[in-house]
């Protein structure tokens, strides 16, 4: 099973929230993660947002 299926039940704009539980960590350490430029998350109106698609390349480079 790849990191696409693993997510497929989530919306394809993942927030701080969404990013903590895929990635089992707490609130703290998934604004680090959202902040990291290789992510590729973006601000939208003070809140930050990651694409699926995004997330998972990431997931993808990391594991590698």
């Amino acid at each position: 099973m790849n990191f696409s299926e693993l997510l497929a039940e989530y919306p394809p704009v993942l927030d701080v929230e969404d990013v903590g539980k895929i990635l089992r960590i707490g609130r703290a350490a998934a604004y680090r993660a959202m902040n990291d430029p290789n992510l590729g998350a973006i601000k939208i109106g003070g809140s930050l947002r990651v694409t699926k698609t995004n997330l998972v390349k990431y997931l993808e480079k990391s594991s590698s």
